[in-house]
């Protein structure tokens, strides 16, 4: 049963754990409102490594989701695109004001893979997130700031600059993209209307912490000040310091100054022996400090939106004193609830008077107290937001003149996406009158209207102007809308020209109106969320169609790439149709798109890789599991509905990860067994262990999924191997039969040297002081009396470093040695070099990157991997290496076989035929 208050997502796109910023305690106080009023909370952050998880501030939240700062994803180019779309026209904000790939992709599918009400997110430049989104969801902003005013405030205060600033129509372009926007205070509500569309939801909601039972005036002589460590934060305790402390210790000698937070971490050296000053560093919990303190500070020099600390002190029952900006936004008088003074003389009088007078405090903090019950409770503040959301969250996009919701969210999905320089309504009758309001509700503008039985040019009633249908000439950049359901066909054909010419031309009926030249433009999740039909790859004629499917082919991995392309041309030489399904940055890179041959389809339709999501959960176990499983079913949805296909056909999913394989279980099963294509595990290794499950655990998961995938494809389910060392352990770890199956693709012979003049690979980077003596030893071994020469090369550096000084001292040594430096960093370098050596030397213990691809590949290759305890030890295991290559010469590379379970052999055509039929290999679970 779904939750009676429905399920809400909760966005913030800095760390969460950095506990004391004001805008933490807001985000978090908001998501808990709503979690006690009935609703279920997720909640999604951008953590960091450098933070410990505070786990007791999620009490409540159904999962919380944690995306690592500066970590990489497979969506990253495709991110980098949406996020240049959604700012066409306007000016990027700074690069931290940019939501990351990890995150926006996260919750994207998040969204996706879950119905959740509304969306809760923090700051109006995580728009870009949830820009042409699958599934439509209420979208809630709570502003926090306005960015372009702060920064003025800065400038005007301080002399400074803000790191925290953008121009002011880019601010105003973000505040519209969403359904309801949350300012603050009413002060930013009411200069937020200014630039909000009428369909737009405007509230204002305070900040509302823990109200206090009764005033507190805490001890004499004792002053707080609790601060982060932003900019503006630095250079208010800088004022206060130099200009404001030393007076309040001339007027009261015995006056403590208790310093709390990020800020004294940041505290200027200069200031840290200020007498009577008392750093106390980052807290956990300021309850006990607040409570015994007489007065708190709280100097701001300037800013906009809310003093979340000044409205925790004064719910707390304390003697405030602050500046302008402090009282700004909060309701409370200043000289009846609190002190507010902006002069440094003032303010230091003002604290000297009340750290020596607790009657005085008692009173200034029983006002403030009382005050801020009645502005700050929770239902005063979150109260009005959880009532939009229950009453708009069900029904996000209403039927505006009898125009379905389907119809508006089509058009403006495709406008998002490609951005057209016009915006073209095909027809003129009362369809077009019902369709502009409608558009214009989510800020799509038709600039014209084709009558095509008009005779001359006009105006609308709408002050459109309309042109007949042989005047119309389709431009560059125009999107053409057809506009009448009753006569859609008739007007799809009419526009064939245009169509055919590449014109963009779009269907509001019929989901298969989408012309090539607006599909081309269109990404794949796009054609799908539009209803287009599937994009089923060419086949020649009735061939059973293989699709390769790596979510983990990316620029990071690029020998998964290479396997991808070899395996495609190895099923392509069976008679079979190979498509690759392929992540879409790989797709978006020529390098990494050249490596497939021109006859091989390649579909950019994966968006996440289960390995990563695994990866990226702090928290781990089963748990972490069922939120990867449900992030990767959505996003494998997708594109197996882009893929299309059938029982005839072969999935072949490369080194999946747990989650993947439970999640295509799920998609799946959404189709009857008997349409379902048959499935290949295909693994070059031991399976994957991200989630940290015990060992029982994985093994159980691991069997139950595959268990899954072969229930729901009707037993047909083929497990292989590509290293015959490990097809026992995946037998055994997988409860099904596992076959072993060699790399499919030999290189070209050409690039093997001349037979005679062996070829050593020494993989080391600069700084390894081994790398030297082995070196030398393997060249020596060369002139030695009666030893047959070796031909050295030497990779020293790593796959994505950059050069440095180091390199100056390679290039020399390897001149001095006489043997070749293999520095290209091209994805086809080193399958290429290793596919000319005889050997492969690495030292063992080193963690370079490159040390996955080179085991992949020379497993893959079939050429020896030697780890030598010394150098003596390198040229024994280089000679006895050699030695076994050239007494196999006449088969210089691996057979397509090797052996499998109880002395079975596999080739690529028993993995992929059963010889009686032309369907694919059907291989029950046992």
């Amino acid at each position: 049963m779904p939750p009676p208050g429905g399920a809400v997502l909760v966005v913030y796109p800095f760390c969460l754990d950095h506990v004391g910023h004001g805008n933490i305690q807001r985000l978090l106080a908001i998501a808990h409102y709503l979690a006690a009023s009935g609703m279920v909370v997720d909640l999604v952050y951008q953590g960091s490594p450098r933070v410990p998880v505070v786990t007791g501030q999620y009490a409540g939240f159904r999962r919380v989701f944690a995306v690592e700062g500066g970590a990489s994803s497979t969506d990253e180019q495709a991110c980098a695109a949406r996020l240049a779309a959604f700012y066409s026209g306007h000016d990027l904000p700074p690069v931290h004001m940019r939501p990351s790939a990890p995150l926006t992709t996260l919750v994207r599918s998040l969204i996706d893979a879950e119905g959740y009400r509304a969306v809760v997110a923090t700051y109006a430049f995580t728009a870009p997130i949830f820009a042409d989104l699958r599934r439509r969801v209420l979208m809630v902003c709570d502003v926090q700031d306005v960015m372009h005013e702060h920064a003025g405030a800065c400038e005007a205060a301080t002399g400074q600059a803000s790191s925290f600033t953008m121009p002011a129509p880019t601010e105003s372009y973000l505040w519209r993209q969403w359904d309801v926007v949350v300012a603050i205070t009413p002060e930013d509500a009411t200069r937020i209307a200014r630039d909000l569309a009428p369909s737009q939801h405007l509230i204002s909601a305070r900040h509302a912490p823990p109200c206090a039972a009764v005033a507190a005036p805490g001890a004499s002589d004792v002053a707080l000040y609790a601060a982060s460590d932003n900019q503006s934060n630095v250079q208010s305790v800088t004022w206060l310091l130099e200009h404001v402390w030393p007076r309040v210790r001339q007027a009261r000698p015995s006056a403590r100054l208790r310093m709390a937070g990020l800020i004294c971490a940041a505290l200027p050296e200069r200031l840290r022996a200020m007498p009577g000053l008392e750093l106390l560093g980052f807290l956990d919990d300021l309850s006990g400090e607040i409570a015994t303190c007489g007065v708190v500070v709280a100097p701001y020099l300037y800013g906009s939106g809310l003093k979340i600390k000044v409205v925790e002190a004064a719910c707390a029952g304390k003697a405030v004193v602050t500046t302008s900006s402090g009282v700004a936004g909060t309701g409370l008088q200043a000289g009846r609830a609190l002190e507010r003074h902006d002069e440094p003389e003032p303010f230091a009088a003002a604290v000297a008077a009340l750290l020596g007078d607790q009657a005085l405090r008692r009173a200034l903090a029983e006002t403030a107290r009382g005050d801020a019950a009645a502005l700050f409770s929770a239902e005063a503040c979150y109260g009005p937001m959880a009532s939009l959301i229950r009453l708009l969250g069900t029904t996000t996009t209403r039927s505006v003149s009898g125009v379905a919701p389907a119809v508006i969210e089509r058009v403006h999905a495709v406008v998002q996406q490609v951005r057209p320089t016009r915006l073209v309504v095909w027809g003129n009758g009362a369809h077009t009158r019902a369709l502009l309001p409608a558009l214009a509700t989510v800020g799509v503008t038709a600039q014209l209207i084709v009558d095509g039985r008009a005779n001359g040019a006009s105006l609308s009633t709408e002050g459109v102007a309309v042109v007949p249908g042989a005047a119309f000439a389709r431009t560059h950049g125009d999107l053409i809308v057809l506009s009448s359901e009753t006569f859609e066909p008739e007007m799809w054909r009419d526009l064939a020209a245009d169509r055919e010419a590449g014109g963009h031309v779009l269907g509001l009926s019929n989901p298969h109106y989408v012309s090539r030249g607006l599909s081309a433009r269109l990404s794949a999740p796009s054609m799908i969320r539009l209803g287009a039909a599937p994009l089923a790859a060419s086949r020649a004629g009735d061939t059973p169609l293989v699709a390769l499917w790596d979510s983990g082919a990316v620029a990071a991995r690029w020998w998964r790439v290479r396997a991808q392309s070899d395996l495609a041309v190895a099923i392509a030489g069976l008679g079979l149709t190979p498509v690759v399904a392929s992540p879409a940055s790989t797709a978006a890179r020529a390098e990494l798109r050249d490596e497939f041959p021109a006859n091989i389809q390649v579909l950019p339709i994966l968006e996440l890789s289960g390995h990563s999501i695994e990866d990226r959960d702090v928290h781990g176990g089963p748990r972490a599991l069922a939120r990867a499983i449900d992030v990767m079913a959505a996003s494998s949805a997708g594109a197996l509905a882009r893929l299309h296909l059938g029982a005839g056909d072969r999935l072949v999913v490369m080194d999946p990860s747990l989650s993947e394989c439970f999640g295509l279980a799920r998609t799946l099963s959404s189709v009857p067994v008997r349409d379902n294509p048959a499935v290949v595990l295909w693994m070059t290794g031991a399976v994957s262990d991200a989630l940290q499950l015990s060992p029982g655990d994985r093994r159980a998961y691991w069997r139950l999924a595959t268990s899954a995938l072969a229930d729901i494809c009707g037993g047909r389910v083929t497990v292989v191997a590509t290293d015959a060392a490990e097809v026992s352990g995946l037998q055994d770890e997988l409860g099904h039969p596992v076959r072993g199956v060699s790399y499919p693709a030999a290189p070209p012979k050409a690039c093997r040297g001349p037979r005679g003049t062996p070829h050593v690979v020494c993989l080391g980077h600069v700084s390894v002081p081994e790398m030297r003596p082995m070196l030398e030893a393997l060249v020596t071994s060369s002139t030695e009396s009666g030893a047959a020469p070796l031909a050295v090369s030497w990779r020293s550096r790593q796959l994505d470093a950059r050069p440095g000084a180091d390199d100056h001292w390679a290039t020399g040594l390897a001149s001095l040695l006489g043997i070749t430096l293999l520095d290209d960093a091209a994805p086809s370098a080193m399958p290429l070099t290793f596919a000319a050596a005889d050997a492969i030397v690495v030292l063992p213990g080193r963690a370079q990157k490159w040390h996955g691809a080179v085991h992949h590949w020379a497993g893959l290759l079939g050429v020896p991997i030697i780890t030598p305890i010394d150098p003596a030890d390198a040229v024994r295991q280089v000679r006895a290496a050699v030695a076994r290559r050239l007494s196999s010469a006449a088969r210089p590379y691996p057979e397509s076989t090797v052996p499998g379970p109880a002395g079975r052999d596999a080739s690529l055509a028993d993995v992929f035929f059963v010889p009686s039929s032309p369907l694919l290999v059907t291989e029950t679970c046992q």
